[in-house]
């Protein structure tokens, strides 16, 4: 099975260790992701993610809070909903 994803504490703590005086990190994700069950069909996990851990000058901007999962239902646009109202 192939994966589509990145592991963003990992992510954060690469670009902390470079030593910027800031850090923002915006995160497009609904948090709730497809599962390949048997057969065809896939099953929804809606478990939501764990919390980061950022170093201190770091501002992470997510569509739901630790653990929660947001609506990300199709709104017409490229973009999901958190997107949509950021931009």
């Amino acid at each position: 099975m192939r994966r589509y994803g990145i592991n963003a504490q990992e992510t954060l703590d690469t670009i902390s260790h470079e030593k910027p005086q800031t850090i923002v990190f915006l995160l497009d994700c609904c948090r709730v992701y497809w599962k390949p069950a048997e057969g065809k069909r896939s099953i929804r996990v809606a478990e939501g993610l764990k919390a980061m851990d950022p170093p201190a000058e770091t501002l992470i901007a997510f569509a739901c809070a630790p653990g929660q999962t947001a609506d990300d239902r199709s709104t017409g646009f490229k973009n999901g909903v958190f997107t949509k109202h950021l931009l």
